[in-house]
């Protein structure tokens, strides 16, 4: 989804900064749905160890560009220049393949035209992270949870609204789609964070979740539950998923409806 080209980068350090690289990426028009978004967070995702025009994001005492081991100097900017910081997640970065997992919130993404930000990296004086987390999410996200890295499984929220997952029972971390996930989700393994200050009532919500049809199923009329709120009693509110039905995801209401 995205053309990150290493012929348009750019050598001049006098000039910008102290990155020997920065590379243009570009979005194209057709990934970016009917119409513009603002303050998207683009998934930035793939592994680059310099193969054809592709830019070497591996570190350097592994053969590539990067200087720091943990990431710090992979930078994102809207202009060539890097006068303009973006803000951005690093999710997951492997310095000796070139892997990365990068959340970057793109102020405009454009449905009818390309849209263009810019990765810098290679700078030896960059030893500490500088992007932001909570600030790539803005305050219509309410909770945002990755379930790193495959081998530790932790439940932070990267928003600002501080939702730290516990765990109930024991959740094996496991290899994901783009970085770990939580591995025999049951009706004893499970994951509660605090639900004070979520918007209640009617209204539009957006739910978006990795999911694999497990071979059991748990919760009521063979439903796996996703996401859900348990205010008082049997009431809830939540998504689920029917395994035994194509894995058709429902939204419910606190009926059967």
């Amino acid at each position: 989804r995205f053309r990150c080209n290493k012929t348009t980068i750019y050598h001049d350090n006098s000039i910008i900064m102290a990155f020997a690289f920065i590379v243009a990426i570009t979005i194209d028009p057709p990934q970016c749905g009917s119409a513009s978004s603002t303050d998207f967070p683009v998934c930035f995702r793939g592994t680059y160890a310099g193969a054809g025009s592709d830019p070497d994001l591996r570190v350097t005492g592994s053969g590539g560009d990067v200087t720091q081991s943990d990431g710090d100097d992979i930078n994102f900017f809207s202009d060539s220049g890097a006068t303009t910081k973006l803000k951005w997640e690093l999710e997951r970065y492997i310095s000796t393949t070139g892997e990365i997992v990068a959340w970057v919130k793109v102020p405009t993404l454009d449905h009818s035209a390309d849209t263009v930000i810019y990765m810098g990296y290679g700078d030896s004086g960059i030893t500490t992270f500088q992007g932001d987390i909570n600030g790539t999410w803005n305050s219509a996200f309410k909770a945002v949870w990755h379930l790193p890295d495959g081998t530790t499984l932790t439940f932070g929220d990267s928003t600002s609204n501080a939702r730290t997952g516990t765990m109930h029972g024991t959740i094996a971390a496991s290899a994901g789609i783009l970085d770990g996930c939580g591995n025999s989700f049951s009706g004893q393994n499970y994951m509660t964070a605090s639900d004070t200050g979520l918007p209640s009532g009617t209204g539009d919500r957006t739910i978006s979740f990795w999911y694999r049809n497990p071979s059991v199923s748990f919760g009521g009329a063979g439903y796996n539950w996703v996401l859900g709120s348990f205010p008082t009693g049997n009431q809830c509110m939540g998504c689920r998923v029917n395994p035994s039905n194509d894995s058709k995801v429902h939204l419910y209401d606190g009926t059967d409806n």
